[in-house]
């Protein structure tokens, strides 16, 4: 089947006790999924702005048919559109432009002409700047008309067809968005997906809206910051998701690139105040959709994520369209757990965990509790060691997979939650574990078991 952005999310699982997930797309096949699945990744993304609402279905089907042969419970999350702009390139899948060439989009459908569905081209004032697939290809503006734009290459670049295009400064209504997102949330209630993420999110009211157009208290809304007015309302933004994401591409189209550090190091440090999810996005490994191997800055680029403490890492192009998508996934966890082994030996003796006070190496927390918002609570505390919540519906509970540092661990029914903890402790070489359980609705959580 051909390659389109399906996306997973890996966090701690029984190959590894690091704290950090990461996300990456993948081409559907049974034979590539399941390695990605033996790689640990368990949360998969499915980009809806690529392929048809028939291949979304398939591709959900596929991911739970290979993960349920393996024994794993995946985590499946839906990318909405939202008000996006793409091109459509008639005839042909890429246009080779070299630096100076001349382009012209139309805003009606034509085999000679790239098709940019903007209602009234005379708003792009001359000499400003279109920015094609993620900012690779910048166009300037050269001439006007309401149905046609033309424009200069300002660099070399082969351009595909269902790119997306960023428009700095302009803002134009989309009338369809509304009609695509409730097409699209029907595939969320039918098959029960378990987060959206909401692309373009520039308020508060957007979000609330979403949320009462799903209708569904069981699916996460993660909001994408990927604009300005989002970047200046996300305090409020924040306050009303139950995560977020910064989308790197568009954001940084958006903004001065040389704010984009900041930028992402303060939206970043308000997640963690507000106890709410972050995961980064965009070329985090961008040259491996190429080449084998990973450039140093992009190395650094990932090994600072995990100190800034993201829950999640997100691969894009490199596995939707790479030629290693598997070694892509691979040398992701692995810089991760280098990168939490440092962090582990430089702060070992003074970061220990402020609610059990023990050295983050040497310890895990088992908690067994009855419900989602219960764990949640218990993750606003953040523990800082790997924390297993332990139930026999670990179905339920799948979705804490995008939290950092947390496991949903599957017992059975009538299993010893004693030898559970023993065999966490033995697998993964624990030398003291804590076991805690909440029951029902009490506030308290009591320590029941120190394991040595």
């Amino acid at each position: 089947m051909a390659k389109r952005e399906i996306e997973n999310l890996r966090n701690n699982n029984n190959k590894s006790k690091n704290n950090k997930s990461y996300v990456s797309s993948v081409s559907d096949d049974e034979e590539t999924l399941t390695n990605f699945l033996k790689e640990g990744v368990h949360i998969f993304r499915i980009n809806l702005s690529h392929g048809t609402s028939y291949q979304h279905e398939h591709s959900i089907l596929n991911i739970r048919k290979c993960a349920k042969e393996m024994g794993i419970v995946p985590v499946i999350c839906l990318d909405t559109r939202g008000p996006e702009v793409r091109i459509e390139i008639a005839e042909r899948s890429e246009i080779p432009l070299k630096e100076g060439d001349k382009i012209t989009f139309s805003n009606v459908r034509t085999s000679n002409k790239i098709f940019l569905p903007i209602p009234d081209f005379t708003k792009f004032p001359l000499k400003s700047k279109i920015y094609l697939d993620d900012a690779m290809l910048a166009i300037e503006v050269l001439e006007t008309s309401k149905c046609e734009c033309t424009g200069r290459a300002m660099n070399s670049h082969r351009l595909k067809n269902n790119k997306k295009a960023s428009l700095p400064g302009l803002v134009f209504e989309d009338n369809e968005s509304e009609a695509r997102d409730k097409k699209d949330f029907e595939i969320i209630l039918k098959h029960k997906i378990d987060v959206v993420f909401a692309s373009f999110i520039n308020s508060r009211k957007e979000v609330e809206s979403l949320k009462k157009l799903i209708g569904s208290e069981d699916v996460l809304i993660f909001s994408k910051i990927e604009t300005l007015r989002g970047v200046e309302n996300i305090d409020e933004i924040i306050e009303v998701s139950d995560g977020i994401m910064i989308a790197r591409g568009d954001l940084g189209v958006e903004m001065t690139a040389s704010k984009m550090f900041s930028t992402q190091k303060k939206i970043t440090i308000k997640c963690r105040e507000a106890k709410k999810p972050v995961i980064c996005a965009t070329q985090m490994l961008e040259t491996m959709i190429q080449n084998p191997v990973p450039s140093r800055a992009e190395i650094t680029d990932v090994g600072n994520a995990v100190f800034d403490q993201f829950d999640g890492l997100l691969l894009s192009g490199e596995t939707a369209v790479g030629k290693f998508p598997t070694l892509t996934v691979r040398t992701m966890r692995k810089i991760i757990e280098d990168a939490e082994a440092y962090h582990f030996e430089i702060s070992d003796h003074k970061n220990r965990c402020p609610l059990l006070g023990t050295r983050i190496k040497e310890s895990c927390a088992v908690i067994r509790c009855p419900d989602l918002a219960t764990i949640f609570g218990l993750y606003s505390n953040h523990f800082e060691i790997p924390v297993y919540f332990v139930s026999k519906e670990v179905q339920n509970f799948r979705c804490l997979h995008m939290l950092r540092g947390v496991i949903p661990y599957e017992i059975k029914e009538d299993e010893d939650i004693i030898k559970v903890v023993d065999q966490i402790k033995d697998k993964f070489n624990y030398k003291k574990i804590y076991f805690f359980e909440m029951q029902g609705n009490d506030e308290v959580m009591s320590k029941l078991r120190v394991f040595k």
